[in-house]
């Protein structure tokens, strides 16, 4: 018998891959959760996302703790990344002078090489990296989306109780919800329920005159 498949727990609401990453974290039942709880799980994620072709395989097992520090370093940035979202959002200025200096040495510090790819037929080149520096990739797709950043295309889910975020691409740039099926769905109903609410207790109100 075929085994069944688990569904991916991972949201691609965000039209962009870094805003998809920040989106690793999100509120359900009132708490936070956490969609990539180990290095596997942030593996897993690159799978889906896209991207784990730029990833190289270690030619040998990461050193003890390697792992722990790594994906602390991932998470560590996607904390930031979420801060300097919210910032852009009150209308501030992101990254300070200090949180680029910081980038600069991380992407020394994980180092990649371009590699030649064809497809196709098609020539192209790509940056990729060693298992043991993985959070350059982080660091360096972080970086090209602030380059090409318009802050007024970076939203967050306007449900009050959603932290998910996601870039409008929109012609009119008029989304609201991370999703229609998921929060936007919530508040019509919502909504709804209070307008026949308050439809109601008018209807009784007159008849009580």
């Amino acid at each position: 018998m075929k085994e069944s498949k688990m569904p991916s727990p991972f949201l691609w609401i965000g039209n962009h891959w870094v805003v998809d990453f920040v989106n690793t974290r999100i509120i359900a039942s009132g708490s936070r959760v956490e969609l990539i709880p180990a290095f596997g799980d942030v593996l897993r994620w690159l799978g889906e996302s896209g991207r784990s072709s730029l990833i190289q395989p270690a030619v040998a097992q990461l050193p003890a703790g390697r792992e722990e520090e790594l994906y602390a370093e991932v998470l560590e940035l996607r904390t930031r990344l979420e801060d300097g979202f919210e910032q852009l959002l009150r209308g501030g200025s992101w990254p300070p002078e200090d949180m680029r200096s910081l980038w600069n040495e991380a992407l020394q510090r994980h180092p990649g090489c371009l590699q030649v790819r064809t497809e196709g037929g098609a020539f192209r080149t790509e940056r990729v990296y060693a298992l043991e520096h993985l959070p350059g990739l982080f660091w360096e797709e972080a970086a090209l989306f602030l380059q090409s950043l318009e802050p007024g295309k970076l939203k967050r889910c306007e449900n009050p109780a959603c932290i998910l975020y996601f870039y409008d691409n929109s012609r009119n740039q008029s989304r609201r919800w991370c999703s229609m099926a998921g929060c936007g769905n919530r508040i019509k109903v919502g909504l709804h329920y209070k307008r026949k609410k308050n439809t109601a207790s008018e209807g009784n109100g007159t008849a009580l005159e």
